[in-house]
């Protein structure tokens, strides 16, 4: 697949040499900074080349807009050998600096450079998500069997455009499950797009979601496409799809059915390719008992159902994920003490891995030491106790997860878990004995 460049220029005869002499790559052509924008919206770019003067803003205003929202390296374009505009470019957040007049060699030498920039950066992502508990580089930490499986699940079904519905409790990561579904299949090109069917106003959804019309209603003073243009070819995430009014629900079975929908304030209608994924925290046969959502929507929405379990059922994920979160908010400069990681093991975490995630946030910035032990959950976070807890019962809950867990991780070889625990091989077999532990 070829690389995606974005020109940015008003100069017509620019564009021209640079279609011809960069052919290794596939060329998206702006002539303007809102041009550029729309582009944007809608395109997964690599690289942006952008000229400093455009015919209605400047090209370092257009960076100013662009860093903000695209994670993509821009290099200036001039035809002025200013030093000064050069420093700007880069505060601004310029990747390069290339200086008109150049050659077709000097841009390419210029992109090769850039993109191989990116690779590494991506490539240390990467490793770095295997490093951290998430082997595919999907952001999903676990360790725990069932998730094992909901991350084989997602593979085989990544590929094909059924529709996918999961369930969970508010917190599990469910919009998590949901972008690694859009990065495994074939649409990862384009921009996965959320939206949160009770965190908007039931008012400004359609309009959110579909767009407007100028003098659709007040304060309309222009078009605006809408989320659904942004997800064409791509993957929509429904959240919460059960709280969306049934009006709502029904625009979205004729999105399913015919590929169609109309903007608000609009009599035309649109075509859009999605592949839906949808969620709910609730009880499903009770909303479709209570009518809340509409049993034929749920049947178009539901090819294929992910139900990921609360922390508390996957407690092996807890260390990883606790893990995972301190090397994150402390940049590496934090531990855990044992009796720390036994503390969080423990809970019951009614709001799983969010709440997890807030907690060891917290312990990250008001913890002094570098060590984190039990006794530093104390100060912010409620009902964190071990009563009723027995000493001995806890000790071995937490010894039998942790055995466990390190076995998987080192795929049973004992030499391995006893380098990694820092026991005897002698008190490894114990251990794996005492708990029953086998492959």
């Amino acid at each position: 697949m070829k690389d995606k460049i974005l020109l940015i220029d008003d100069d017509k005869s620019i564009h021209d040499i640079l279609e011809e002499g960069l052919d290794q790559y596939q060329l998206y052509h702006s002539y303007s900074a809102s041009e550029s924008l729309k582009i944007l919206s809608k395109e997964r770019i690599d690289v942006i080349l952008c000229d400093l003067i455009l015919p209605d803003i400047n090209g370092i205003k257009l960076i100013k807009k662009i860093k903000p929202n695209y994670d993509i390296p821009i290099i200036m374009i001039t035809g002025f050998a200013s030093i000064e505009s050069a420093i700007e470019a880069i505060k601004a957040g310029a990747y390069d600096y290339l200086k008109k007049p150049f050659s077709i060699k000097e841009v390419s030498n210029i992109l090769n450079k850039v993109l191989e920039h990116e690779r590494l950066k991506n490539e240390n992502i990467r490793l770095m998500s295997i490093l951290s508990g998430t082997p595919e580089g999907l952001g999903i930490v676990y360790t725990s069997e069932v998730m094992s499986n909901i991350i084989e699940l997602i593979k085989n079904i990544a590929p094909y455009n059924i529709n996918v519905l999961i369930l969970g409790e508010s917190g599990v990561g469910k919009e998590l499950v949901a972008n690694a579904i859009h990065k495994l299949s074939n649409r990862s090109d384009n921009q996965f797009v959320a939206i949160n069917c009770s965190g908007i106003p039931e008012t400004l959804l359609e309009s959110e979601l579909f767009g407007y019309t100028k003098g659709a209603f007040t304060g309309a003073n222009k078009d605006k496409d809408g989320l659904i243009i942004k997800a064409d070819n791509s993957t929509m995430f429904f959240d919460e799809i059960g709280d969306a009014s049934p009006e709502f629900q029904v625009k979205i079975l004729r999105i399913l059915d015919s590929g169609t929908y109309t903007p608000v304030g609009s009599t035309s209608i649109k075509k859009v390719d999605i592949r839906l994924v949808s969620a709910t925290n609730k009880d499903v046969n009770e909303l479709l008992s209570q009518k809340t959502l509409r049993e034929d929507l749920y049947y178009r929405i539901n090819g294929i159902t992910i139900d990921i379990p609360p922390l508390r059922e996957r407690r092996g994920d807890i260390g990883v994920l606790a893990k995972h979160f301190l090397k994150l908010f402390s940049n590496g400069q934090k531990e855990f003490s044992k009796n720390a990681l036994l503390y969080l093991i423990q809970q019951d975490w009614k709001g799983n891995v969010r709440e997890l995630k807030n907690v060891i946030q917290k312990a990250s910035i008001l913890t002094k030491s570098k060590i984190v032990s039990a006794n530093d959950f104390k100060y912010f976070k409620k009902n964190f106790s071990y009563q009723g807890v027995v000493y001995k019962d806890a000790k071995y809950n937490f010894e039998k997860i942790y055995f466990q867990t390190l076995y998987k991780q080192c795929n049973g070889k004992i030499t391995e878990m006893a380098k990694q625990s820092g026991l005897t091989r002698q008190n490894i077999y114990i251990k794996l004995n005492k708990f029953n532990i086998t492959m």
